[in-house]
C-alpha cells in the first residue's frame, strides 16, 4: 500500500478494505490413496503380470523344445492356427484376473464407499487392462521366437519384460517437456503405454473426475494434448507390431527345426498367392526316373532295378544336409537319391549316425537341406510342404506326446488335424484305431502314466490315424516287449495298404519281415537298395552249418570231410561243444551228398547233432559296413601312397572273421581303493568337478548370471541420474505468468448483498493488470444474480479439473459506504502461490487505478533453504535408494532361482540316485554343490560391485563398497540353500525356474513395493510399515533390498546431519519413530543432547552398520537353519 500511496496523490487508505479469500471448494472427501496410484500404479500392474509372461513363454518354447509344435505342423496343423489357438488359451487365462483387477480398482468393499478409484469409469478401466494384458501376450510370443530352451526363455522373458519398462522411469521426469508425437512413438514399448495409462489415470483421479469415456480425448493439462484415447490406440499398435514381429521372425528363424524362409518373404507373390492350380502344382514323378542318382538302378550290383508298374510315394533327389560343429563340417546325408513306392514298406537301415534321422526330417520339413530336393506325394519339400504335411503321418525317434492328454484325446486330436469332417467319422476312426493299436484298457489314461511301450504303441496310432498317405516311422517298435513288437508288426501289415511307409529300425528281424524293400545307409549315402533276398544273394556268404560235437569229436578231421564237397568252405567257430562252418553258396547241389556223408559217419565222426542256415539280414548289414569300412581304408591307403610313395598288401574277403572264444582274455582289475578321508576328498573333488564341466558346458546359462543381474543395475544407475536433485529453488516472479495458457479471470462488482451486477467502477483497471501480468488472461464476468462463491461452486461442479487449471484467481470489489470499497481476491488453493499472486494482481489493479496504468508492481518470491523438517522428509522418501534395490532384486531373483535347475535336472533324471548307489555321500554332494554356486555367484556381485565404483553414486561408494560386499555374501550364503530345499517340489527343471524367479520377485520386490508405500506419510500407516519391516526380514531377497536402500537412507541422513543443527535433526528424525507420540517433547530433545555430545560426522556409518548388519546376520541364521 504504501507503494500505491507514493505514487497515487489522491489514493486514501481508509476508504479500501483489502481482503484474501479462498474459492469455495465442492463437497467431498479427501482420498490420500491417490498419491499410490498416481506413484506406483504402473509398477503395480507390471508386476501383477510377471509370472503370466514368464509362464506363457516357458511354455511356448517348451513345446517348440520338445519338438510337439513341429509334430502338430507335421501332421497338418497351420501356423496361424497354433498361434490363434495359443492366444485364445492365453486370453482367457488373463481374463479372469484382469476382471477381477477391475472389480477391485473400481468397486467398493468398505462400508464408507470408498474406492481404489472412485471417479474413473470401470468398463473403460477393465478395456485398458485386458489391452494391456493382450500387448503383454504377444510381447511373449515375440520373446518366444528368440530362444530354443524354455529355461533361457524364462529368465529372457523376465528380463525383457522389466527392462521394457525402464524407459519410463526416464520417460516420466520428461513429461511436460515430452511432445504428443514422441510420447506416441514411446508408447510402441507395451510397458511405456500402459504406465503413461496408468499416468493418466492418476491424474484424472487426482483432478476428481478420473478417466470417463467424455474425456478420453482430453489431456490431463491445456497445454497436454495427449490423451487417454491414445494410450488405448497404442496399445491396439503394439499388439499388431508384436503380432507382426513374431510372424516375421518365426518365419526367417524358425529356430533348431523347421524351414527358415527369405527374409524378403512377405514381399514375395509366391508367398501370399497360389498362382498355380493344384494338378499343376503336383510333380510327375513316373517321368522322374531318370534322375541322376548315387547310382543308378542296374548300373550297379548293389541296387535292385525299379519296378515300373509301381506308384511312387517318395522320390529324394540328391539330398544333402550338412552341420557345424566344432571339428568342422559334418556331412550328415550325402547326395542321396531314393524311390520309396506306395503300398509298399521301405526299410532305412544304418547304424547310430549313419543319417537315417535327418533324412526323415528333411522329409518331414524338421530341417531343411543343403542342397537337393524330395517329393513326397506330388509335392516338394521346399515351397509345398504344407500340402505335404496335409497327408503325412509321422512317428518321431522319441516320443513326442501331450503329458496330460489321454490315449483317446491323442487320437481325436490328430485325426482333426488330418482334416476328418465328419465327428461320427472321426470317433468309428478313433475306436477302430484303439482296438489296432492294443490300447482299449489304457483309453482314459494320460500319456505320462503309459508305460514306454504303450508310448510308442500310441506315437503308432497318432501316425496312421485319419488315412495318412505317407507314413514315416522313426524306430516305431524301440521299448517294445517281444509281443508289443510283434502286434506292431501285424498293424503295420495291416495297414501298409496305399500308403507309402517308410520304416527305420535297428532289429533286422524287423525289417526282413515288414520291409517290401531295404536300404542300409552308412556315412550318409545309401550302400544297398532292394528286396530282402536280393540283398542276401547280393552280400550273403551262403549257408551256416552248426554242429554239436561229442568228446570223441576231431574237427580236423570233420573239416576234412567237409572240403571233400566244398573246397571253398570255412570254419566260422570252435567254442565249446559247438563247431559252425561257412559254406558257399555255390556249392549248393553238392549239399546233399555231404549231408548224407556227414549222417552216415556221425559216430565215427563225434557229431552228436547238425544243421544248416541261410544268411541273415543281420550278416548282410555287418557284410555292407564292412565293405564301407574297408572302401574308406582304401581311400586312405590311396592318399597315403600318393603322398609316401609306398605301397601296402591289402586283402578282400567275402567271409565274416572268425573267432576263437579262448584267446579273448578276461579282464581282472589289481587297483587298490581309497578308503576314508582320501575316499570323501576323491569323492568331493569329483562332485565339485562335475560343477564346473556343467557350468562350462553351459556357457549361456554362466553368462545369464552375470549379465542379467548387472544390467538392472546398470539401468537403476543411469535412472536414478535423471533423478532431480533436492537442491534450493530458483526466484519465482509472482504473477498469472506462470500458470497454463487460456486463464479466466473472474469479475464481479457488488453492493453489500454481495450480489454482482453490471456496475465496473475497477472494470479498466482490472483488465490493464490482466494484460501486464499475462498476455493470456482473460476478464470473466460473473452472471448477474450470481455472487461470486455460487458462480465458483457451479463452474467446479460442472468440470473441477477444467476449473482449477483455468480459474487460478479472481476480483471483487464490493462497496460497503459512500466511496468506500472491501476488495477481495479470490485464489484457487489447488495450485502453488496461488494467494501471492493474487494479492500482487490487487496491488496492480489499485495502482492502475489510480495512475492512469502508468506504473506495475512486480513480485519475486526468493525461497528459504530447505527447514530440518523437509530435509528430513526428503530423504526419507528419496527414490534413489528404493529404484537401486528394485532393480539390484529382480535381477537377482533370476540368479538365485538359476541354482535350483541343475539340482531338479539330476533328481528328474535319476542321476542323483545313481550316483548316490555309487557311492556319493550327502555332505560330498551337497558341500560341493554350494561351493560352486556360492563362486558362481560372486560373479555377478563383484561386477556389480564394479559398477557402483564407476558410477560413484552417493550412497554405494568408498566405505559403502565393503558394507555391500557383506550383504552380498550373506545373501548367496542365505537363499543357495533356500533354493536346495525348494528343489523337492519341482520334477521340470524350467517349471521349477520360473517358480522360484517368480518367488524371489514376490519376497524381494512386492515386500519392498509394500514397505515403501506405506511410508508415505499422507497414507497415515508408518507403523504398519515399520512393522512388516521385521516381519519381511525372514526372505533373504527382502533384506537385500532393503539393506541397499537403508544404507543410501544413512548416507543421505549423515550428509544432512553434516549441514544441520544434530539436535534439532536427531529431535525431528525421532518424532517419526513409531510409537514417539507417547514420549514428550522435552525427553526427545534430551535424548538428543546426550546421545550427541560427542558426535562426529566422520563416524556416523556406526550408526548405520547395525541397520545393514541386521539383514546380515538374519541372513547368516536364517541359512545355518535351512543346512540343517
Amino acid at each position: 500500500m504504501a507503494i500505491i500511496k507514493s505514487k497515487a496523490k489522491d489514493f486514501n487508505e481508509t476508504l479500501y478494505d483489502i481482503q484474501l479469500q479462498r474459492f469455495p471448494y465442492p463437497d467431498g472427501w479427501r482420498d490420500n490413496f491417490i498419491i499410490v496410484i498416481q506413484s506406483s500404479l504402473p509398477l503395480l500392474l507390471m508386476l501383477s503380470l510377471v509370472y503370466s509372461a514368464l509362464v506363457i513363454t516357458k511354455n511356448v518354447v517348451h513345446e517348440k523344445e520338445r519338438k510337439l509344435k513341429e509334430s502338430m505342423k507335421m501332421m497338418g496343423l497351420s501356423n496361424w492356427l497354433h498361434w490363434a489357438a495359443w492366444f485364445i488359451k492365453c486370453f482367457v487365462f488373463l481374463l479372469i484376473p484382469m476382471f477381477i483387477c477391475s472389480l477391485m480398482l473400481c468397486l467398493s468393499f468398505s462400508s464408507n464407499g470408498r474406492k481404489m478409484l472412485n471417479h474413473s469409469d470401470g468398463y473403460l478401466i477393465f478395456i485398458f487392462l485386458m489391452l494391456y494384458a493382450t500387448s503383454g501376450i504377444m510381447f511373449c510370443f515375440f520373446v518366444s521366437t528368440l530362444f530354443y530352451r524354455a529355461n533361457i526363455a524364462a529368465a529372457g522373458a523376465g528380463v525383457l519384460w522389466f527392462l521394457t519398462y525402464i524407459p519410463y522411469f526416464f520417460l516420466y521426469n520428461y513429461w511436460f517437456t515430452m511432445s504428443v508425437k514422441s510420447k506416441i512413438l514411446a508408447c510402441l514399448d507395451f510397458q511405456v503405454a500402459m504406465s503413461f495409462g496408468s499416468y493418466l489415470i492418476g491424474q484424472f483421479e487426482g483432478q476428481g473426475q478420473g478417466v470417463q469415456w467424455s474425456n478420453i480425448n482430453q489431456g490431463v493439462t491445456i497445454d497436454d494434448k495427449f490423451t487417454f484415447g491414445h494410450v488405448l490406440m497404442m496399445q491396439v499398435v503394439d499388439i499388431i507390431f508384436y503380432g507382426l514381429l513374431t510372424w516375421y521372425i518365426e518365419g526367417v528363424f524358425p529356430g533348431e527345426y523347421g524351414i527358415p524362409k527369405k527374409f524378403y518373404f512377405p514381399f514375395s507373390k509366391k508367398y501370399w498367392c497360389n498362382v498355380q492350380d493344384l494338378d499343376e502344382e503336383r510333380i510327375a514323378l513316373t517321368d522322374c526316373d531318370d534322375l541322376e542318382n548315387n547310382r543308378k538302378a542296374g548300373e550297379d550290383d548293389s541296387f535292385e532295378e525299379y519296378p515300373e508298374d509301381r506308384k511312387i510315394g517318395i522320390q529324394i533327389q540328391n539330398l544333402r544336409k550338412t552341420f557345424k560343429t566344432e571339428a568342422g563340417i559334418k556331412q550328415a546325408v550325402d547326395d542321396l537319391s531314393l524311390n520309396l513306392y506306395e503300398g509298399e514298406i521301405t526299410a532305412l537301415l544304418g547304424h547310430n549316425g549313419a543319417g537315417k534321422t535327418t533324412t526323415i526330417s528333411m522329409l518331414t520339413g524338421l530341417f531343411p537341406p543343403t542342397s537337393g530336393n524330395a517329393v513326397v506325394n506330388g509335392y516338394d519339400i521346399i515351397y509345398n510342404m504344407d500340402k505335404i504335411r496335409g497327408s503325412l503321418g509321422i512317428c518321431p525317434q522319441h516320443n513326442v506326446l501331450f503329458d496330460t492328454l489321454t490315449v483317446e484325446e491323442h487320437l481325436i486330436f490328430f485325426a482333426t488335424l488330418k482334416g476328418m469332417k465328419s465327428k461320427q467319422k472321426i470317433e468309428e476312426e478313433v475306436n477302430r484305431m484303439i482296438e489296432s493299436i492294443g490300447l482299449s484298457d489304457k483309453r482314459n489314461a494320460e500319456s505320462r502314466n503309459l508305460s514306454g511301450g504303450m508310448k510308442r504303441k500310441l506315437s503308432v496310432g497318432n501316425a496312421l490315424i485319419g488315412d495318412s498317405k505317407v507314413v514315416i516311422l522313426d524306430e516305431p517298435t524301440s521299448g517294445m516287449d517281444v509281443g508289443a513288437r510283434r502286434f506292431t508288426w501285424d498293424l503295420l501289415q495291416r495297414e501298409r495298404r496305399g500308403r507309402t511307409i517308410l520304416l527305420t529300425t535297428h532289429f533286422m528281424d524287423e525289417a526282413d519281415v515288414l520291409g517290401d524293400r531295404i536300404a542300409i545307409m552308412a556315412s550318409g549315402k545309401v550302400q544297398c537298395y532292394g528286396s530282402s533276398l536280393f540283398l542276401k544273394k547280393r552280400y550273403g556268404v551262403g549257408y551256416h552249418m552248426v554242429m554239436v560235437k561229442t568228446p570223441t569229436c576231431d574237427p580236423s578231421q570233420v573239416q576234412n570231410l567237409i572240403e571233400n564237397y566244398v573246397p571253398t568252405a570255412q570254419l566260422e567257430s570252435n567254442i565249446g561243444l559247438e563247431l559252425s562252418f561257412i559254406l558257399p553258396s555255390e556249392y549248393s547241389n553238392k549239399f546233399e551228398e555231404l549231408f548224407t556223408e556227414i549222417e552216415s559217419n556221425r559216430e565215427g565222426l563225434g557229431i552228436a547233432s547238425y544243421g544248416a542256415s541261410v544268411t541273415t539280414l543281420e550278416e548282410v548289414f555287418i557284410k555292407v559296413g564292412e565293405e564301407q569300412d574297408t572302401q574308406e581304408s582304401r581311400s586312405h591307403t590311396a592318399l597315403f601312397r600318393q603322398l609316401s610313395g609306398k605301397d601296402q598288401d591289402s586283402t578282400n574277403g567275402t567271409a565274416l572273421p572268425t573267432f576263437d572264444a579262448a584267446s579273448i582274455p578276461f579282464y581282472q582289475p589289481t587297483y587298490e581303493k581309497n578308503t576314508g578321508w582320501t575316499l570323501f576328498f576323491q569323492r568331493w573333488k569329483a562332485m565339485f568337478y562335475k560343477k564346473i564341466l556343467h557350468s562350462k558346458r553351459h556357457k549361456w546359462s554362466l553368462i545369464a548370471q552375470l549379465v542379467v543381474p548387472t544390467i538392472n543395475v546398470l539401468l537403476g544407475l543411469i535412472v536414478v541420474r535423471t533423478f532431480p536433485n533436492a537442491t534450493a529453488s530458483p526466484p519465482l516472479a509472482m504473477d498469472l505468468g506462470m500458470f497454463t495458457k487460456d486463464q479466466y479471470i473472474p469479475y464481479c462488482s457488488s453492493t453489500t448483498s454481495r450480489i454482482c451486477t453490471n456496475r465496473t467502477p475497477f472494470y479498466n483497471a482490472f483488465a490493464k493488470a490482466l494484460h501486464t501480468e499475462s498476455n493470456h488472461a482473460a476478464p470473466n464476468s460473473v452472471n448477474d444474480g450470481f455472487n461470486v462463491t455460487q458462480y465458483v461452486l457451479t463452474k467446479e461442479r460442472r468440470d473441477l479439473a477444467r476449473f482449477n487449471l483455468q480459474y487460478p484467481v479472481g476480483f471483487e470489489a464490493q462497496q460497503v459506504g459512500n466511496q468506500k470499497y472491501r476488495i477481495t481476491g479470490w485464489f484457487n488453493n489447488e495450485a502453488l502461490h496461488t494467494s501471492a499472486v493474487t494479492l500482487n494482481l490487487l496491488a496492480n489493479i489499485l495502482l492502475a487505478n489510480f495512475t492512469n496504468n502508468e506504473f506495475t508492481i512486480k513480485s519475486r518470491n526468493y525461497p528459504l533453504p530447505p527447514t530440518t523438517s523437509q530435509s528430513t522428509t526428503d530423504t526419507r522418501m528419496n527414490p534413489v535408494g528404493f529404484q537401486i534395490g528394485l532393480n539390484q532384486n529382480f535381477g537377482m531373483a533370476f540368479v538365485a532361482a538359476s541354482f535350483i535347475v541343475f539340482l531338479v535336472q539330476e533328481r528328474s533324471s535319476k542321476a542323483k540316485h545313481l550316483q548316490f548307489v555309487s557311492g556319493v555321500d550327502p555332505i560330498s554332494y551337497w558341500t560341493s554343490s554350494y561351493l560352486w554356486d556360492m563362486i558362481n555367484f560372486m560373479l555377478p556381485c563383484l561386477s556389480i560391485i564394479i559398477l557402483f565404483a564407476v558410477f560413484q553414486q552417493e550412497g554405494y561408494r568408498g566405505e559403502s563398497l565393503g558394507y555391500i560386499m557383506i550383504l552380498f555374501i550373506t545373501y548367496g550364503w542365505a537363499v543357495i540353500p533356500m533354493m536346495y530345499i525348494f528343489s523337492y517340489l519341482f520334477q521340470v527343471a524350467s517349471t521349477a525356474f520360473v517358480r522360484m524367479t517368480i518367488l524371489n520377485i514376490l519376497t524381494g520386490l512386492a515386500t519392498l513395493l509394500v514397505v515403501y508405500i506405506l511410508s508415505i506419510p499422507s497414507i497415515g500407516l508408518v507403523d504398519v510399515a515399520h512393522a512388516l519391516k521385521w516381519a519381511f526380514l525372514i526372505f533373504p531377497n527382502y533384506n537385500l533390498g532393503q539393506a541397499m536402500i537403508d544404507l543410501f537412507n544413512n548416507y543421505e541422513f549423515k550428509h544432512v546431519f553434516e549441514s544441520e543443527d544434530p539436535v534439532a535433526m536427531c529431535t525431528q528424525f525421532l518424532r517419526h519413530v513409531p510409537g514417539a507420540g507417547q514420549i514428550p517433547s522435552q525427553l526427545i530433545k534430551q535424548m538428543c543432547n546426550e546421545s550427541l555430545l560427542s558426535y562426529d560426522s566422520s563416524k556416523l556409518l556406526i550408526y548405520s552398520s547395525p541397520k545393514e548388519l541386521r539383514f546380515s546376520f538374519l541372513d547368516i541364521v536364517g541359512a545355518n537353519n535351512r543346512f540343517c
